[in-house]
């Protein structure tokens, strides 16, 4: 399962999408029984990585020139996962 969010300017900062991901990870894991879930992000978009990087997910790579932005210019992506507790 790959998380996404979008916070609007004026709610940013006060931890709604911090406790959102939260929610989903334990409900993914939890109730879902996922054993994977990933946040994708821009390398530039530092808030998504902080919110991920606090979540508790692994900055797992970085994709090179993954992909063109909407004005030409080609971006990196960061690739953050957080997987299940495997039983022994």
């Amino acid at each position: 399962m790959d998380i996404g969010f979008w916070c609007r300017s004026s709610r940013s900062k006060q931890g709604y999408i911090a406790e959102a991901v939260q929610a989903l990870l334990a409900m993914g894991f939890d109730q879902l029984g996922l054993a994977r879930i990933e946040i994708i992000t821009d390398e530039l978009n530092a808030s998504a990585r902080k919110v991920a990087e606090k979540a508790g997910l692994q900055l797992e790579g970085i994709m090179r020139n993954e992909r063109r932005a909407h004005d030409g210019v080609l971006r990196n992506t960061c690739v953050y996962a957080a997987c299940a507790a495997t039983p022994k």
